[in-house]
């Protein structure tokens, strides 16, 4: 039966001489597998630009149950700020993304929250002028509520260091090295009270973000079974450094 949902694509990649295989999170049925033929027959219809990570798609598609796989008939953009090339950054940011996504998303149902989440995240990388280095930081850090594991906002004078293990703060720092601690237990702190827009002056440099983003990585490691090895990850610090 054909039938209409919004899709946020997570990955795709060629099949056969024509075709792609398509991972989206849709509207409808959560995270699903679709195949798209002719993507690449013809430069006329050259749809294959299209799905790229994290644009926000409307498809017409031939959806049955039970199947592994299912057929896309149509696809246009939702979001019309999608239909421009990308800088750097911002398509370095939507890989690494979608590749988290794609290791830690893997229910086969409808999620009305998380998909909400994910398209408004979506949106305002693509519509803002120009991309914010700290933007992917702040996206794990709330994606981590979606995913059942966010952390506790206890933050005070005696509980000033953040532990990845308990995803609290505690009095204890992890490591030996006290400034680096105080530190990332300001900027965990930081992630509740900012936004994309500001997430920018919580960190100095690159530096800073990369620490930050290894404790990041770290927390996902020790509350998500799936999160291993990220292929983007050595693209994405090399962007920003």
């Amino acid at each position: 039966m054909l039938q209409k949902t919004r899709a946020i694509i997570l990955h795709a990649f060629r099949y056969g001489d024509s075709s792609l295989v398509v991972h989206a999170f849709t509207e409808a049925w959560g995270r699903s597998a679709f195949l798209l033929k002719g993507a690449r027959k013809s430069r006329r219809n050259q749809r294959s630009s299209m799905f790229q990570p994290l644009y926000v798609l409307d498809l017409d598609v031939y959806y049955r149950e039970n199947r592994e796989m299912h057929w896309i008939r149509d696809a246009s953009f939702s979001v019309a700020a999608m239909a421009h090339e990308l800088d750097i950054v911002k398509s370095t940011q939507a890989i690494f993304i979608s590749e988290v996504l794609m290791k830690t998303i893997r229910e086969e149902e409808r999620n009305p929250a998380l998909f909400d989440f994910l398209e408004q995240t979506s949106v305002w990388l693509f519509s803002a002028g120009s991309g914010l280095p700290s933007f992917h930081l702040f996206f794990l850090f709330r994606l981590s509520r979606y995913l059942g594991f966010y952390p506790r906002n206890n933050f005070s004078e005696d509980n000033r260091f953040f532990n990845v293990a308990s995803g609290s703060f505690s009095s204890n720092p992890d490591t030996l090295d006290m400034q680096q601690e105080t530190l990332l237990g300001l900027q965990w702190k930081a992630c509740f009270q900012s936004d994309y827009d500001s997430g920018s002056q919580v960190f100095s440099n690159h530096e800073q973000r990369n620490r930050f983003l290894d404790s990041l990585l770290q927390f996902y490691r020790l509350h998500h079974h799936s999160m291993r090895e990220l292929k983007s990850l050595d693209v994405l610090r090399t962007v920003f450094s």
